[in-house]
């Protein structure tokens, strides 16, 4: 198993690429699941019977060969405390397609022996028309969510197949069983093959004529919380569907055709094969993974000051400049309150979304009507965007906490940022009610309290779930004034 040193450790990274690098001209294994890869070329078991049976679905097309890859010298090794994710897919901008290969470490952190794993599977949410826990729904889909969920073929554990089942009102419930039950601590290593047709549309999950967007697009862990599985199936937010746990990440990614990609995570290695150039990527400590294939050729890219990489694909130059000088000013500026940037690169992309960009780990995408629409609405939205990277892509892990916290802190920042800059857009950012009561909270408080406990709350809630409750309590002596203020 592998771990990838986090954020600015160019050292290790160089050595990881030539490792990579040299790998790649010889058969090998991809991430340890080789052997495996001739178990999912058959159908999948007899699923047991739940309230919603696991839908009968086709022989996929051959699962792709796997990349070479080799395991890390035991220097660029750290333990992590999150689960690991690796991904093998192949992308069809032609028919708007992916298939995928997709390997959990899977540990029981619950407290309680557990006899079974549960993934959440949002893709299959879209196949419900208007009843989809989509906000908006006609203007993001106007055809319809052309899309038929999640197609599994079979689902393993430590390298047994396993009868897999689905159930929910939604049918987004993946359950995975164990032979035998998992203690606390426990860990297994979890296989899930399966396909998805991406819907067209306007949407962090659809393809357009820019390209393919490909967010919440896999099995993801469910949360476990007092004694049960946190299973909802309304999407509590028009911008995310659930809350991912943080997670590190691993992924091979082949894209055929001219098409280029962005994605959550560092390539650590580009390749062509054939027709398909084919990515390899790691991300460490990340809410989710996302990428888009972009047919935008324009990019352009800048290194902030403490070494960050940003970088942006748009339809012309000015933009990818603006995106990426914008986005570095921000990251410098927010590092003073918020510390050092959560990952080692920021990727911005030029899509057709619905207004709003839509932020991920690492990834921004940025949708085309903000370009021609008030400076101001991009100005606060890319700033919020950016904030969004500490507040929400590193820190949390729950719907209300989003909401009643990250979001307001968020969008403060953004207040922040363009007051400071004496830029026109501040009075707009301040429109937000977030903001209004963050910048109440600071003014009562005093910077003195309120800051320490901004960065504070980055720093010791990193990957974890975070509170209101947890932030007064980070505001010492004006806790009581705090949560008053946020209604606690």
């Amino acid at each position: 198993m592998r771990r990838y040193r986090r954020r600015r450790d160019s050292g290790a990274l160089s050595l990881i690429a030539g490792i990579v690098a040299v790998a790649a001209v010889t058969a090998g294994l991809f991430f340890g699941i080789r052997a495996l890869i001739g178990l999912f070329s058959g159908g999948r078991p007899a699923a047991m019977e739940t309230p919603t049976p696991a839908p009968v679905v086709p022989t996929p097309t051959p699962v792709p060969t796997p990349a070479a890859t080799v395991a890390l010298p035991e220097e660029t090794r750290e333990p992590s405390a999150f689960d690991l994710y690796q991904l093998d897919i192949r992308v069809d901008p032609e028919n708007n397609e992916i298939a995928c290969v997709q390997q959990v470490s899977w540990t029981n952190r619950t407290g309680e022996e557990l006899s079974e794993a549960v993934f959440r599977m949002y893709p299959n949410a879209l196949t419900h028309g208007e009843e989809s826990p989509v906000a908006n729904w006609k203007k993001v889909f106007p055809s319809g969510a052309d899309t038929e969920g999640l197609q599994i073929s079979r689902v393993l554990v430590n390298g047994s197949a396993v009868a897999w089942t689905l159930d929910g009102k939604l049918g987004t419930t993946l359950r995975v069983p164990f032979d035998e039950p998992l203690p606390d601590g426990g860990t297994a290593e979890i296989t899930v093959s399966y396909q998805l047709k991406i819907p067209k549309g306007f949407y962090p999950l659809s393809y357009s004529a820019t390209g393919i967007q490909a967010a919440w697009f896999y099995p993801v862990s469910a949360t476990y919380s007092e004694g049960k599985w946190a299973l909802t199936d309304v999407a509590q937010s028009g911008a995310y569907p659930w809350f991912f746990p943080a997670a590190d990440y691993e992924a091979v990614i082949r894209v055929s055709g001219k098409y280029a990609l962005c994605s959550t995570g560092k390539a650590v290695n580009t390749a062509r094969q054939g027709e398909e150039t084919v990515y390899q990527i790691a991300a460490s400590a990340a809410r989710d993974f996302a990428f888009c294939v972009t047919r935008h050729e324009k990019s352009a890219e800048k290194t902030t000051e403490s070494g960050v990489r940003v970088s942006a694909r748009a339809q012309y130059n000015d933009r990818c400049r603006d995106l990426v000088n914008d986005a570095a000013e921000l990251i410098d500026f927010y590092e003073d309150y918020l510390g050092p940037f959560p990952f080692e690169e920021l990727e911005l992309v030029q899509t057709t979304l619905t207004g709003e960009p839509s932020v991920h780990a690492g990834l921004i995408m940025v949708d085309t009507a903000l370009f021609s629409g008030k400076k101001a609405e991009m100005e606060t939205r890319l700033a919020y965007a950016v904030a969004r990277q500490w507040l929400g892509c590193s820190v949390g892990a729950g719907f209300a906490d989003d909401r009643d916290l990250l979001t307001p802190l968020a969008q403060y920042m953004a207040y922040l940022y363009l007051d400071q800059t004496n830029s026109a857009s501040a009075d707009t950012a301040l429109n937000w009610t977030g903001a209004k009561t963050m910048k109440d909270i600071r003014t009562a408080i005093g910077t003195s309290r309120f800051d320490p406990a901004l960065k504070a709350l980055c720093e010791e809630f990193s990957g974890k779930k975070c509170t209101a409750e947890d932030f007064a309590a980070l505001c010492g002596d004006s806790e009581a004034e705090v949560r008053r203020a946020l209604g606690r």
